[in-house]
């Protein structure tokens, strides 16, 4: 993507709140309500050096707005993205913020994948509508809302950067690990996937160096250290002189893109450009982002040609992954055996996940075949069990239709078994659009 760091922004939320803004109020109204507040903040990230700025919509859906006339989430949207664009000009790249829903979704909750799409697609397209230059997916501890969100947004086909939240264990709040992450969505064509929120800069170092293991744009936007309470408030501990010496070891760990979450402010941004002076970011970030999604655009589908050598983009494309779990393919597929002629219809396939201590080399493959009478419905819901099996998957389906309502409920990286009579060429591009792997068996 570039061969400096750019700066990003700091906190927005924090800002508002040192502002006035009352701590039970949306910050997203102050878009249409205050938008002298939210413009100035905007102005001094600009001022302190920010090459990305995003805009007041973390909380921009209509699921976490769900007392508010959808509208009015329209507007706050559209008038967050004005906003940040009239202060961003021509040269400072503006990020339409995506967080959380606040919600679980299923099989954990009762939120449907495709809703929670349709959700994120709708904030985007107002997003997009209001002139951002990216989407940021962001704060993300659900690796399967953080996909809703991704394809939902993908609708605009504007460039999208996804971050997730991980403990300091290094696994989401949903036992998602930092590689799983960056390679499921590097191959679902995100311009950069990484971290913010969530803990301080150094403890961020090593997810920084896992991610860059899948992915080779990665972003980190640590908070000014962890929380503590202070007469009734929450306050971030860490000074701006910390943060910015302690932000340079991400750089160092391979971040491109490097900014500030909760509690930092201009001052810490300030201070972070002034010590990442000797690796800017001097070009045109516009011109940038255009080469990083044109080249992207073009990537081939990496493919597994089972009991041969992989061939792909390097070897780290040559992968499956479930939510927990990430199953490199080795030279020659020999650790890895298929469990034939199953089907989604017998889920759970209990004792066909199991690996015994004499073969405990060997990971057994499912190869699930989509029944024909199955409808969207019936799919969706059983994929979505899958989460619970930490287990490769791999899909089979006599109709792209089908298969493409699988491989977007699927929590993970899946494969898809590409028929050999013609339509070929449909299921491998159907893999390449969705992230998931070709597999000729």
């Amino acid at each position: 993507m570039t061969d400096g760091v750019i700066i990003g922004d700091g906190a927005m939320g924090t800002m508002l709140q040192s502002v006035g803004m009352p701590p039970d109020l949306a910050p997203e109204k102050w878009n249409l309500d205050r938008p002298d507040v939210v413009r100035s903040i905007h102005g001094r990230y600009v001022e302190a050096g920010a090459q990305i700025i995003g805009t007041n919509t973390f909380g921009g859906n209509r699921i976490k707005l769900r007392d508010t006339l959808h509208e009015e989430v329209w507007q706050m949207n559209y008038a967050g993205a004005r906003l940040a664009r009239d202060v961003a000009g021509d040269h400072v790249l503006v990020a339409g913020s995506m967080g959380p829903t606040g919600g679980l979704l299923a099989p954990w909750g009762d939120l449907a994948f495709a809703d929670v799409m349709v959700a994120y697609q709708e904030q985007a397209e107002a997003l997009a509508a209001g002139g951002v230059d990216v989407l940021l997916i962001e704060t993300m501890m659900d690796m399967q809302e953080a996909r809703a969100a991704f394809l939902g947004a993908a609708k605009t086909r504007l460039p999208i950067g996804v971050q997730l939240t991980f403990q300091e264990t290094g696994r989401t709040l949903m036992g998602t690990p930092a590689q799983v992450a960056a390679g499921v969505f590097h191959e679902l064509g995100a311009t950069w996937v990484g971290t913010n929120c969530g803990t301080g800069p150094l403890a961020m170092v090593d997810i920084v160096t896992n991610m860059q293991l899948m992915a080779g744009n990665i972003s980190a936007f640590p908070n000014a250290g962890l929380p503590t309470i202070k007469d009734g408030h929450e306050v971030y501990p860490m000074e701006p002189e910390k943060f910015a010496a302690y932000a340079s070891e991400l750089a160092k760990a391979g971040a491109i893109l490097i900014g500030g979450c909760c509690g930092t402010t201009p001052h810490h941004i300030s201070l972070l450009r002034s010590s990442l002076k000797d690796q800017p970011f001097t070009g045109s970030l516009p011109d940038m982002l255009r080469e990083t999604v044109s080249s992207s655009s073009h990537t081939p589908c990496s493919t597994w040609v089972v009991g041969e050598e992989p061939s792909g983009q390097g070897d780290s494309a040559i992968f499956l992954a479930s939510r927990t779990a990430l199953f490199p393919i080795e030279r020659g597929g020999d650790s890895y055996h298929f469990v034939n002629a199953s089907s989604l219809r017998d889920l759970p396939l209990g004792s066909a996940w199991e690996v015994t201590e004499e073969d405990s080399s060997v990971v057994p493959v499912a190869l699930l075949n989509i029944p024909k009478d199955f409808d969207a419905q019936e799919i969706a819901a059983a994929v979505t069990e899958l989460q619970m099996v930490p287990a490769p998957v791999v899909f089979a389906s006599d109709t792209v239709s089908s298969l493409q309502i699988a491989l977007e409920h699927y929590c993970g990286r899946a494969g898809v078994l590409v028929p050999e009579d013609g339509r070929e060429q449909d299921y491998v591009e159907l893999a390449r659009t969705l992230g998931a792997l070709a597999v000729y068996a």
